[in-house]
């Protein structure tokens, strides 16, 4: 009997994983909340049943995107012609025989000097010399109304921060193939030889750098909406990649938020390797960063208990939540006092 994992359903139905878990419990089928648990084709057959309008919403949203691409473009009007209204000078009043017409001048007051204003001084701000490292979890089951929200949440955090005098970096991770790339082909090639370690290629992206303004990279943002990014997440790698980037930086605070649906998965790495070899890549990650280093480490999950992972986490179950509770936390470590070395 044919089975198939639950992260691969959650892709081709296009509804998250504990979506699907609670559906099945509600129908008496008790299974692990694990995107590598293996469904055969009667408990497939049941969610298919429950979401199939979800998956053809996503087949019209692929249709539709298409026949956008293949509209010609719309020509743009001419501009309006710009005239420049002028009033006609009139000539000034006349004198007629002794009698002047013209009004007299009024005696200004005397000008008052204007006071010398003592320079302002500058307020100490708590949080000025601080950096902010959104990391966003570029995975195929973000796609939809998850990674809309967290792009736009993005947006608007950059935008409020730098106001703020405080630099933010924006950046995302994901796989460049769904089933390996290149390090796969090479483990074929080198006869596969056992525990190969990761087995696909790695797309790590900068949508913001953090000495980059706001107004230069907004359009950058726009990325994450587009279609065919979004693959696999190995997010162990991303979470020490986003590290190294911060730890190199001269600001005194500095802050790390992940945003995340789910555990790290990868098909390709995981079915030649230990069941929890990216999850333990991802502990081994976080211990090492909450423990000897000075960045504050922050992660949010989406639809997903990331506090078995992350010391400092907030879970949430609706996406729409996202902006709310991604405030609160800037918001708690702002108020919050840290010494630094």
């Amino acid at each position: 009997m044919a089975v198939k994992r639950l992260s691969k359903i959650a892709r081709e139905l296009n509804v998250g994983i504990s979506s699907l878990v609670d559906h099945l419990k509600e129908k008496g089928v008790e299974i692990e909340s694990s995107p590598n648990t293996k469904v055969d084709e009667d408990v497939y057959g049941i969610l298919l049943e429950e979401f199939a309008d979800a998956k053809k919403e996503k087949e019209k949203s692929k249709e539709a995107t298409a026949k956008r691409e293949q509209r010609p473009a719309v020509k743009k009007p001419e501009s309006p012609e710009t005239i420049k209204a002028e009033t006609e000078k009139l000539s000034g009043p006349s004198v007629v025989g002794k009698i002047d017409l013209s009004p007299k001048k009024k005696e200004e007051p005397p000008k008052e000097e204007p006071k010398k204003e003592e320079p302002k001084k500058e307020k100490n701000i708590e949080f000025k010399d601080t950096v902010v490292t959104l990391l966003i979890d570029n995975s195929g089951s973000m796609r939809g109304r998850p990674i809309t929200v967290a792009a736009l949440c993005s947006d608007i955090l950059a935008r409020t921060l730098e106001r703020c005098l405080i630099k933010t970096e924006i950046l995302g991770f994901t796989t460049k193939a769904w089933k390996g790339g290149q390090s796969r082909e090479k483990w074929i090639n080198d006869k596969k030889p056992s525990k190969p370690g990761r087995l696909n290629d790695l797309r790590h992206i900068i949508y913001k750098a953090g000495d980059a303004p706001w107004r230069r990279s907004k359009k950058n943002l726009g990325l994450l909406l587009r279609e065919g990014i979004l693959k696999e997440n190995v997010d162990g790698e991303a979470l020490l990649w986003a590290y190294n980037r911060l730890r190199i930086r001269q600001e005194k605070r500095k802050v790390l938020i992940v945003i995340s649906d789910g555990a790290p998965v990868d098909d390709s790495t995981l079915s030649v390797n230990p069941g929890n070899y990216l999850e333990k890549n991802l502990r081994d990650t976080i211990s090492d960063i909450e423990n000897n280093s000075n960045i504050e480490l922050v992660a949010i999950g989406i639809g997903h208990d990331v506090s078995r992972y992350y010391s400092n986490a907030v879970t949430i179950m609706d996406v729409d939540q996202l902006g709310e509770v991604l405030l609160n936390e800037l918001s708690n470590i702002f108020v919050t006092k840290k010494k630094y070395n």
